[in-house]
């Protein structure tokens, strides 16, 4: 054990010898065992809520220590319910290596005893001594159907009667105990205990792998034999009684073969197609989400060569090309899919609607839209409410959030339709939508993506752990690393945050728009790597006049005014309608110290954006820092609260400026204290401070007494 190094084995910690007794210390697991699991379950009369899935998802991580654990050459030997340990935290843990042996020792001689528990030996150690990793593969198949039919598969009075049944009887069909198994759960429970080591899967590796392809709704290896196959099997165990029947067997098997058989494996085709045609829908979705090109075209092609009639195929095929290849070439192959024949033209009608907002030919797209009925499948549901949030309405994301809400209750569960619910779910339901995506798909990488977004409301911790299992699951998405950055950052991982954000900027894939949050972790936490920051986008992106407007920015955040100034002016020059780049130009100068050219800047900005209350307040301050510009500060203020005309602040402003500037008609400050008033209905102690003083200006006495006496009021909460 001491060579055994995982996470689902319980850890040896020391070894030694007290008064001639060995001892063992080993890793404590807070919990229960699965036996005690087991038990619970059959005394509630069945599995409820989940507790199927929970249990394969039990047994998988068995199966991993087991591939692991044989990948060192050691064989376990006593797998059972009882030395699996399920912690209270969640884990799973194998324990109880006491018979193992290593797997170069191929047979063991029997010495009159058989070692472990006879309901969970294979066939070829109760008849030959014959130990191998496939009967380790044998005794986890028996755990997996006991646990999930919650009935032991060889059972009887005596060891020897169950030693006996081991070897000759088959057990009882999984599905005919529980109804309700799925039927590739009994396949792979039916491989795993077959009689013959050669029949069983190849290796735990296998095992654990179909294992996985269950719990990820992916198509499993194994398949369920037929009840023809069985009786074969039963007939080369028993030839005495084969003799017997072989009349009875010949005549069954050929009326069952003319009868039954072709139908049966016209139906097993169309359901081995049919797991198929949705694994790939389902991939599809998923690798064109992370930013797989190469791996989402193959799955839309395959989901269309295996129904070449299919919209939702047609839709997902479309989607991958107007995710790699752009609008205009999605339009043309959506035009040429809808040109065959298919059976969802609704879907691929309002695929078309989408795309063609996005080319912005929106009276075409409103034309389409009128002549389409109410969806009412899932990807009719789901495209129109793609529609309804690149729809500006402020009805639109709540009739949109009610539709995909909708699809996903249409059975089956699917991703690309959880995963547009998770995108548009209100932020307050992040938790509920990361449980129920990491319920259905608990492995998939961009699933674990999509569920840290959504956890990064309430919990960035969260989110930061989700993320980071994203990308060991191998997470492609041009964001992975972004998001990591951000989320890090939220939690105060700064050591996690900065990696991460280099990592992203460095990303040839990642939109430039979404580096300038990247840069700015860096400038919080690791300013110092900003030029080398830089240095990677321009690689990305030569001659960036967005990079050297963000290193601009990030050098004046560190003090380099100077060396700001010269990258700005640079970028204002190669990209002079980027306003936010001038506006950071004229901030760089004030820290330089030159109110002038930042009031230059601030001025060109005012008049190219009236309404911009940024380029105002830049112009503002620096203003104030120059000497006789006092009326000029003045028709700033009056201009700006005459656009922003419900700005109570901008009223305020011009009335202490107003105020402030000598020579001047008091009555403007007046006009405009009565503004701010009216705009916050006389709840504004500021503006009652400064219409008092405006009254007292033009010597009204009265009129000023009476709004302070509103003032007193206001401030005693009367």
């Amino acid at each position: 054990m001491a060579r055994i190094e995982h996470g689902n084995v319980v850890r040896v910690l020391d070894a030694g010898e007290h008064d001639g007794q060995p001892w063992l210390a080993m890793e404590f697991v807070d919990g229960e065992t699965l036996e005690a699991w087991i038990r619970r379950r059959q005394q509630a009369g069945g599995h409820r809520a989940g507790s199927l899935r929970e249990f394969v998802q039990i047994v998988a991580q068995v199966a991993a220590a087991l591939r692991h654990v044989h990948g060192l050459g050691i064989l376990h030997r006593d797998l059972k319910p009882s030395n699996v340990l399920l912690g209270r935290d969640g884990s799973v843990k194998l324990t109880d290596f006491g018979l193992s042996r290593d797997a170069s020792t191929a047979t063991l001689t029997r010495q009159g005893h058989l070692a472990g528990t006879p309901h969970y030996l294979a066939p070829e150690y109760v008849t030959r001594g014959e130990v191998t990793p496939a009967s380790d593969v044998f005794a986890l198949g028996v755990l997996l159907y006991e646990g999930a039919t919650l009935v032991r598969p060889f059972d009887g009075a005596t060891p020897d009667l169950v030693l006996h049944r081991v070897v000759h009887h088959d057990p009882a069909d999984a599905r005919q105990l529980q109804p309700e198994l799925p039927r590739d759960l009994a396949a792979v429970i039916g491989k795993a205990i077959e009689k013959a080591p050669d029949r069983r899967y190849e290796s735990m590796a296998a095992f654990a792998d179909d294992l996985q392809a269950f719990l990820d709704l992916r198509v499993v290896s194994a398949r369920t034999l037929t009840r023809l196959q069985r009786a074969r099997r039963w007939l080369g165990r028993e030839p005495w009684r084969a003799a017997l029947v072989a009349c009875v067997v010949l005549l069954l098997v050929v009326t069952g073969f003319l009868l039954v058989r072709l139908p049966l494996l016209a139906a097993g085709e169309r359901a081995a197609q049919a797991a198929a045609y949705e694994t790939a829908i389902a991939e599809g979705f998923l690798r064109r989400g992370e930013g797989n090109r190469e791996l989402a075209e193959a799955a839309a092609a395959r989901a269309l060569a295996l129904r070449p009639d299919a919209g939702e195929a047609m839709v997902v095929a479309a989607l991958a090309r107007l995710r790699f290849h752009g609008a205009e070439s999605a339009l043309a192959e959506l035009d040429r899919l809808r040109a065959q024949p298919h059976d969802d033209d609704d879907s691929l009608l309002r695929l078309r609607a989408l795309v063609l907002g996005r080319l912005g030919r929106s009276a075409e797209r409103d034309a389409l839209l009128a002549t389409l009925p109410q969806p009412t499948s899932q990807m009719g549901l789901l495209l129109a409410a793609g529609l309804l949030v690149e729809t500006p309405s402020p009805t639109a994301l709540p009739a949109a959030r009610r539709l995909i809400s909708m699809a996903t209750r249409i059975a089956p569960p699917r991703l690309l339709v959880h995963a547009q619910w998770a995108v548009l779910a209100e932020p307050t339901a992040g938790e509920e939508v990361a449980e129920v995506l990491l319920r259905l798909w608990p492995e998939q990488p961009f699933v674990l993506h999509l569920a840290a977004a959504r956890r990064q409301y309430d919990d960035a911790a969260a989110a930061l752990a989700l993320q980071q299992r994203a990308l060991a699951a191998g997470l492609q998405d041009e964001y992975a690393d972004y998001n990591l950055a951000a989320y890090a950052s939220k939690a105060g991982r700064a050591d996690l945050a900065v990696p991460a954000a280099r990592r992203a900027i460095a990303d040839p894939r990642l939109a430039e728009p979404a580096r300038i949050a990247c840069m700015q972790v860096l400038t919080d936490h690791a300013p110092d790597q900003v030029d080398a920051a830089i240095a990677d986008w321009l690689v990305c992106f030569p001659g960036s006049a967005l990079a050297r407007r963000e290193h601009g920015r990030a050098r004046s955040l560190r003090g380099d005014h100077a060396g700001a100034v010269e990258l700005l002016a640079a970028a204002s020059i190669e990209a002079p309608d980027d306003t936010t780049c001038r506006w950071v130009h004229g901030w760089a100068l004030q820290g330089l110290g030159d109110w002038a050219g930042a009031a230059t800047i601030a001025g060109e900005l005012v008049r190219r954006e009236p309404a911009g209350s940024a380029a105002h307040d830049l112009l503002v301050t620096s203003l104030l820092q120059l000497p006789d510009r006092g009326h000029e500060l003045l028709a700033e203020r009056r201009r700006f609260a005459t656009v922003a005309a419900s700005d109570g602040a901008a009223w305020r402003e011009l009335a202490a400026q107003a105020l402030a500037t000598d020579g001047l008609d008091a009555k403007e400050a007046l006009l405009a204290a009565m503004h701010a008033d009216a705009i916050a209905a006389g709840q504004d102690a500021e503006a009652l401070a400064l219409l008092a003083a405006a009254h007292d200006r033009l010597g009204e006495a009265t009129a000023a007494a009476a709004v302070r006496e509103r003032a007193g009021r206001l401030a005693s909460g009367r």
